[in-house]
């Protein structure tokens, strides 16, 4: 059974609070933010949101089955906004060229996932939102 769009907004906002809780734990833990974390959070905050905007509603707009997706849907949907956002970044600003090849070596397949992550994260909490009752 497919959602009323209408109902999928609330979701909508939520879940992208999943990919900033994993960019903060990488701040935290990997680059030392300290005091700085809610900063770069809410600079963060707008590029996960745009990312959301630009792969995720239309997507949910113009097919209703993808309103309620299975947990897997939802995590592979949420790296691939993640890795599609990047990727726009990539041409459209002066962004490392790092993400348009797929990569070979292990290290290179560890930054890939590490910039999948939030999406996943991001795609999980979404399908768990629109599935619970």
């Amino acid at each position: 059974m497919t959602l009323p769009f209408r109902e999928t907004i609330q979701p909508l906002l939520i879940a992208p609070v999943a990919a900033l809780v994993v960019l903060g734990g990488y701040m935290v833990l990997v680059k030392h933010v300290g005091p700085y974390l809610f900063i770069m959070l809410l600079i963060a905050a707008p590029f996960v949101y745009a990312a959301e905007i630009l792969f995720v509603m239309p997507l949910l707009w113009l097919w209703p089955a993808s309103r309620r997706p299975s947990f897997a849907v939802g995590a592979l949907w949420g790296a691939l906004a993640a890795w599609g956002f990047l990727l726009v970044l990539e041409t459209m600003a002066s962004f490392p060229q790092r993400l348009s090849t797929l990569p070979s070596t292990w290290r290179q397949r560890q930054d890939f996932g590490l910039f999948c992550l939030p999406g996943v994260a991001s795609g999980l909490l979404f399908a768990y939102l629109t599935r619970k009752d």
